[in-house]
């Protein structure tokens, strides 16, 4: 067929048990595999396939990489995401013009040193979380030196550091990243990370990941952060609150688990100016009470508090979290009511109730007698789950 000789870009649904392997396309540049598969093959790209530049294999069921994709040379893009490869090959070292490796979704945990060849690589992205709201079940891959010599890469996660001093100092090299995600920092290594991280002048989003949940994160001798900084993550323990958080002006999503902070440090966080969107899971916060101060970030959008297990009171001052348009608590047992103040939040579209205790419910259940059921009538809605599958609609009044 002549026009398989044109063909530049190809998309494959399914391929059939007798066709396994693309051939008579000289031309193609590009493939994406849709959630397809075909049979695990040491090969599917034929020989006169020598000018691809993309190679999209997400979801592909395979577990040893075709060695044909080796033999790429001006592949540009490779997506490995949501397969069952559990190892990357030395031979991937010959892929010389590689810009983006997305690994992300799968279980490979070691990179071959052979890595480091990719000088054009930008976009290095591997692991994921096995319990999405517990960062601490996430998974990266285990960095080896050399790191330093990807001068180009932008996008860098999630490196496993296992106390590697040698790794994190050259992470301070790659002055073009804007997205790093690092996890397994211990606290002995706060001073070196930070002295890395007041090199990366163009980060704009920046996770952070300590040993295990108790494990300090010493993150206070950062002096110089990026500015630019627009998304932070930290699971870990904080002892004291890093002061160059509060001067982050430029934030925009804030999300923070295990760190335990106290109620006077949580006042530092409400002076954000340009924050959008905050989360505090896993022991975030150790309180009683949460106090959104009067006039405090005005322009938060999304708020969320994940087993806060101490948290038995919200209470919202006069022109706090005044934008806010999604309210969610889960597991939050010992909340006994709706925050204080939530009846100012006119912007609020959406409240989400999870494992709440039942006093909770029942002071907002009209059909109750719930006598705080004027607080929450006016927010359009108002979801409610309850252990294990069950979710409903908070009753209403009728007019």
């Amino acid at each position: 067929m002549p026009w398989l000789e044109k063909t530049r870009r190809l998309a494959i649904v399914k391929m059939r048990r007798d066709e396994q392997e693309l051939k008579n396309f000289p031309q193609l540049r590009s493939v994406l595999f849709v959630r397809g598969s075909f049979e695990d093959k040491s090969s599917f790209l034929h020989r006169d396939v020598k000018l691809l530049r993309v190679l999209d294999l997400q979801g592909v069921r395979f577990r040893v990489i075709p060695n044909t994709v080796f033999n790429q040379y001006h592949l540009r893009y490779l997506s490995l995401r949501d397969t069952k490869v559990e190892m990357i090959p030395n031979s991937i070292g010959g892929l010389r013009n590689l810009e983006v490796l997305d690994l992300r979704g799968t279980d490979i945990t070691n990179l071959p040193s052979t890595i480091w060849k990719l000088e054009l690589l930008r976009h290095l992205m591997c692991g994921h979380s096995r319990f999405p709201q517990s960062s601490q079940h996430s998974t990266g891959f285990e960095a080896i030196p050399g790191i330093g010599f990807l001068q180009y890469l932008q996008t860098l996660y999630y490196v496993e550091l296992n106390g590697n001093e040698a790794i994190l100092e050259e992470l301070g090299r790659l002055k073009q990243l804007r997205k790093l995600g690092v996890r397994n920092l211990g606290k002995e290594q706060g001073l070196i990370f930070c002295s890395s991280l007041g090199n990366l002048g163009k980060l704009r989003n920046l996770s952070v990941e300590s040993i295990s949940p108790n494990e300090i994160l010493d993150l206070q001798y950062l002096f110089s952060p990026p500015k630019f900084l627009e998304r932070l993550h930290l699971s870990g323990r904080l002892v004291v609150l890093p002061p160059w958080i509060s001067s982050l002006q430029n934030l925009i999503k804030l999300s923070l688990s295990a760190t335990q902070l106290q109620e006077d440090q949580f006042v530092y966080l409400q002076s954000l100016p340009s924050l959008l969107s905050l989360s505090l899971h896993h022991e975030a916060y150790v309180g009683e009470t949460l106090c959104f101060k009067a006039a405090s970030l005005e322009k938060l959008r999304f708020l969320s508090l994940y087993m806060l297990t101490n948290l038995k009171q919200v209470i919202v001052e006069e022109g706090a979290i005044s934008s806010l348009e999604e309210m969610e608590f889960i597991a939050c047992q010992c909340l006994k009511e709706v925050p204080s103040g939530i009846e100012q939040l006119t912007n609020l579209k959406s409240l989400i109730l999870q494992h709440p205790s039942q006093d909770l419910i029942n002071s907002i259940d009209c059909t109750k007698g719930g006598e705080a059921y004027h607080k929450v009538k006016n927010i359009p809605s108002i979801r409610i789950f309850i252990y294990p599958n069950t979710w409903y609609n908070l009753p209403r009044e009728r007019d």
